[in-house]
């Protein structure tokens, strides 16, 4: 997706995997949550890492696909990072 342009087959491919590894997280974190007595050593991911991981898939997923323009996130980033 960044080494070269992607197609729009890509494209739906990366939204794809992206929304399926993020449903797939969300529903280890449901299952983590509800087993309290689940010991994250013998899983080897803690719940706060999991949680992390999740919420990463969804900023990438909202960073690719989501309804922010090309043209308002140049004009945000060139507010916020303005010098004064």
């Amino acid at each position: 997706m960044i080494l070269k342009t992607p197609s729009q087959r890509d494209y739906d491919y990366h939204h794809a995997i992206l929304g399926f590894l993020k449903g797939t997280g969300l529903l280890l974190q449901g299952e983590l949550k509800r087993h309290q007595n689940i010991d994250p050593e013998n899983i080897g991911v803690s719940y706060e890492d999991l949680a992390a991981m999740v919420s990463e898939l969804e900023y990438q997923e909202r960073e690719w696909y989501g309804d922010m323009t090309d043209e308002f996130r140049d004009r945000m980033l060139a507010d916020v990072f303005a010098q004064s």
